[in-house]
């Protein structure tokens, strides 16, 4: 792994003054600038990501969903399936202390 290419997320969790927060997390990439990835499907390709450059605190798998040229109806069960298993992750993470979950 080489370079990191940063993303900035705005998440669904608010701030004391009402208004969205937003984090900064970094993507390790290849030398030909492709992410790491953790795991793919038909739908959608996992990207490992982390807190910080230099010594990271948490790391996080972000999914990137794929677009089917073919099929409309299949991208639209991709959709359907993101937001199903993020309202599952979601569930999940509130049962343990140390988990964070970011949407």
């Amino acid at each position: 792994m080489g370079n990191l290419v940063e993303l900035n997320v705005v998440t669904s969790q608010q701030s004391n003054e009402n208004e969205f927060i937003r984090i900064a997390i970094h993507l390790p990439v290849t030398e030909d600038n492709m992410p790491v990835l953790i795991g793919s499907g038909r739908y959608a390709l996992i990207a490992l990501a982390q807190s910080a450059p230099g010594s990271p605190d948490a790391h996080y798998a972000v999914k990137f969903l794929k677009r089917d040229r073919e099929s409309t109806v299949f991208s639209e069960i991709g959709r359907a399936r993101f937001f199903e298993e993020n309202d599952q992750t979601e569930k999940l993470s509130t049962k343990y202390e140390d988990s964070r979950f970011v949407h």
